[in-house]
């Protein structure tokens, strides 16, 4: 081997290296920026627009639309680029978010929400709140995430990044130059630029990716939109304003969120908000073009590498990628969805919130939800899908509301009464359901029982 082919010196200890290169946060907030979501109806065969608001809605006095529950919509002249109208949505004098109808795109039964941004700092994960009240009250069903914005802010990032970008590859270097600048001494992993005011923020990332990563100083940008709500998050989350505050946004689209087959439970909660931002920001920083190289366990040497964040210091583990297989879908078993409906079911009958109701209907009615479908595709010409699931659900409720007799749990009245009541207020009247089976007419809930004879598989944890 020739000089000239010789590897760099290397180490095998790589954290030697890597540890404390990282920047440590000893304070930092965590928080949803932006949230639009495409829905569609609950029922198939009909599509919400203007007409439909028109038709099931009154207008009041000043010509907005009363749907139920405090909410009004009110129109907004400032359309969306790919729908005809659009209604800002406020309940009691507050401003929650935005309703996109008419859709322009293919698929004309979509409808866009996008929830107003002061209520991620407001109301924490009240969001979701809103989301199921509105999705109740216009019927309808959540169709995939469309964008997502995450925020990570923090003191100290901006400039941790700024030095080390400004000593990297990305600087151009002028052949010849009067002052020629020094050698790069780092190379970003991913392709980052400058831009926006005054060249002060860094994008990370590649949009066909289907995610960007922003850094930027979030203490100017607040001076110049005047979100002072912002900062009295800030100040709440314990974070010292007086030093500046950073923020790392994570800009997420549906492309790069269903390759982590994320879905809208994942960000409802604080735990489920970091591992989605660790997942989205973790290796971004720079190569060490100065350093030894390291070598690993294939024997290949790497640059030794330095990251402005370490994902280990969110307490939930960063999400793995969904490998998805040739001529398959990306699915939940059957264990996850009827667990999650349980504890669903057993949160309402206890507490006994008109939202929980709610979502346990469009949770039934959700078509990722459905059960029992896959075992049963010959019947598909007896028997929609739908309700194939929906026999399925009559049965589980009437499972859970037996065991609660059975086990002989402590229950007060108003448990007793939502118990009794919770078969038709999810159902409505099920015996009127009913199929058609030669010349037989069976009730939906017993056809599996009479000609279908499924072995449905349901597990103690579940019961």
């Amino acid at each position: 081997m020739t000089s000239k082919n010789k590897p760099t010196p290397c180490v095998t200890n790589k954290e030697d290296l890597t540890n404390g290169k990282h920047l440590n946060l000893a304070e930092y907030m965590v928080c949803l920026d932006k949230l639009a979501l495409n829905l569609a109806p609950l029922n198939e065969n009909k599509i919400f627009n203007y007409m439909a608001l028109q038709t099931n809605f009154e207008q009041n006095e000043v010509g907005g639309f009363d749907i139920g529950d405090s909410y009004c919509l009110y129109r907004n002249n400032q359309q969306e680029r790919n729908y005809t109208y659009s209604y800002n949505i406020n309940r009691q004098d507050e401003h929650v978010g935005t309703i996109h109808l008419n859709s322009r795109l293919p698929n004309k039964k979509q409808v866009k929400l996008e929830i107003e941004n002061q209520v991620f700092y407001h109301e924490g994960t009240g969001w979701y709140k809103h989301y199921l009240n509105l999705c109740g009250l216009l019927g309808l069903k959540l169709n995939n995430i469309t964008e997502v914005h995450l925020a990570l802010d923090a003191p100290g990032m901006y400039n941790w990044f700024h030095d080390k970008y400004y000593n990297s590859t990305c600087i151009e270097r002028i052949p010849n130059a009067v002052e020629p600048l020094p050698e790069p001494l780092y190379k970003p992993v991913f392709t980052t630029t400058i831009d926006g005011h005054m060249k002060t923020e860094f994008l990370i990332g590649d949009k066909k990716a289907g995610k960007v990563v922003a850094l930027y100083k979030k203490h100017s940008e607040i001076k110049h939109s005047k979100k002072n709500y912002i900062t009295d998050a800030h100040i709440n989350n314990g974070l010292s304003i007086n030093e500046g505050i950073d923020r790392l946004e994570a800009r997420l689209v549906n492309k790069w969120l269903s390759k982590y087959y994320i879905k809208l439970d994942d960000l409802n909660s604080p735990t489920g908000l970091e591992r989605v931002l660790a997942t989205a920001v973790k290796e971004i920083g720079f190569r060490d073009l100065k350093a030894p190289r390291i070598r690993d366990r294939n024997d290949n040497y790497k640059f030794v590498c330095y990251y402005l964040i370490n994902p280990g210091m969110f307490k939930a583990k960063p999400l793995e990628r969904v490998m998805k297989h040739k001529n398959t879908k990306d699915i939940r078993t059957e264990r996850a969805i009827t667990n999650t409906f349980k504890a669903n079911f057993d949160e309402y009958i206890r507490i006994g919130r008109l939202q929980g109701k709610w979502h346990l209907r469009y949770y039934i009615d959700c078509e990722e939800n459905f059960i029992g479908t896959d075992r049963h595709n010959r019947h598909n010409g007896l028997i929609s899908n739908r309700e194939l699931s929906r026999g399925k659900y009559m049965g589980l409720v009437k499972r859970y509301v037996k065991n609660y007799t059975r086990d002989r749990k402590e229950l007060d009245n108003a448990m007793v009464g939502r118990l009794k009541t919770v078969e038709h207020d999810l159902f409505g009247n099920t015996d009127a359901v009913t199929i058609q089976h030669g010349e037989r007419t069976v009730k939906l809930v017993d056809a599996f029982t009479t000609f279908l004879n499924p072995t449905f598989y349901c597990p103690t944890s579940v019961l």
